[in-house]
């Protein structure tokens, strides 16, 4: 069938941080060439500032539980993102995030399902 389903409560529960302090999990995507994209479940715990030089790609997200602060290097506004709100990030932008409180929330990134080689440029 061309439709497909999956609930999330318990990957949320078992996620792994890929970073101390953050976990994303792949659950749908697909790796086509022209049109890329992967639908992850995310964590941020409360704690320091995580970064990215260069998102290599663009990003669309709601925060489902919590608050997520974004920042944009070099620039002094920042975007607060509370549970029920939906957010994008640029690709190419150098982006920090974090959370005062931890935060739970879900993602689509325009890249091919399984490639996960831009969480080595996270720090």
């Amino acid at each position: 069938m061309p439709c497909h389903s999956t609930e999330t409560a318990s990957h949320f529960a078992t996620l792994t941080p890929v970073k101390p302090g953050f976990g994303i999990r792949e659950l749908l995507g697909n790796s086509e060439e022209e049109n890329p994209a992967t639908f992850n479940v995310f964590k941020v715990d409360k704690g320091p500032l995580l970064s990215h030089d260069k998102v290599p790609f663009h990003i669309f997200g709601t925060v489902t539980e919590g608050e997520l602060v974004l920042e944009e290097f070099g620039k002094e506004e920042t975007v607060h993102v509370k549970a029920g709100d939906i957010f994008h990030v640029v690709q190419g932008t150098p982006l920090r995030w974090s959370s005062p409180e931890g935060c739970k929330g879900t993602c689509i990134e325009l890249r091919p399902l399984g490639d996960r080689a831009y969480l080595n440029d996270i720090y």
